[in-house]
Order: structure tokens, then sequence, then C-alpha cells
């Protein structure tokens, strides 16, 4: 009777949206689609992520990967068209494409920088913004 029982809470278990949905997830801020991702090598090869058009990656002084990152993004005319806090070193968004101003802000460490990017019409473009007063 108890091997039931536990197979029975297995299956429970298995059903759940939580245990289908290992992993990091989707979201999104103002109509524009992103995921929080990039600890250790195997989130970082999952081929999931080459269908975002902008990767933003988050590195400390010496290269090393850095999170907790709020990111606001304008577009050409100012208008703010993303913000939101990343607990991971790599943002990727699903922007349209075009010129855009990225700027990020390290919170424990109040360092924020701010750069260009441009989001092309194919493949995946790369930024990376790295805090120079964050040593690893």
């Amino acid at each position: 009777m108890r091997r039931i029982e536990l197979a029975a809470l297995l299956v429970v278990l298995l059903a759940t949206p939580a245990a289908a949905e290992l992993g990091p997830k989707e979201k999104s801020d103002r109509g524009v689609r992103y995921v929080c991702t990039g600890f250790g090598a195997e989130e970082r090869a999952d081929p999931r992520w080459q269908a975002y058009p902008l990767k933003i990656e988050f590195t400390t002084a010496d290269g090393g990967y850095f999170a907790d990152v709020v990111t606001t993004i304008r577009d050409d005319s100012g208008r703010t068209v993303f913000h939101a806090h990343c607990e991971a070193p790599w943002l990727l968004l699903r922007l349209t494409p075009g010129q855009y101003q990225v700027t990020a802000l390290a919170l424990a460490h109040k360092d924020e920088r701010r750069a260009p990017v441009t989001v092309r019409s194919e493949g995946q473009s790369r930024l990376v913004i790295r805090f120079p007063t964050i040593k690893e």
C-alpha cells in the first residue's frame, strides 16, 4: 500500500507546473519578453537563448560574471521600453530592431553604467556591461 501512495504523490508532483518548467523563466515588462539566466555552463549553453535578439552580460572589473542589476532601456526617442531587476549575469531580451540606450545599476554597489546598443533585424546583438568598481 505504501508504494501506491508514494507513486501517487510522485505523479502529482511531476504534474505541477513548477516541476514541468525548471530553470530560468521568461517574463515580460512593457511588452518586452525577457529572461535572466547565465548561472553555470549548462544555462549558458542552452540553445533557446540564441532566439533573443539582444543579450546583455554583466561583468566585474576582472571580467567575472556579476548579478543583481536593475536595467532600464530607452528607445531612440528617450521613451522607456524596458525596466527590470535581473538576479543573473545574463539578460536576454526580445526587443525590436533599433537603437537603444541601456542603463544598468548594480544595486549593492550603487554603480551605474550606460551604453548604446543596436539591435539588428537578424542574429543576436551582444552588449557587455562591465562594472569597473566591482572586484571578484
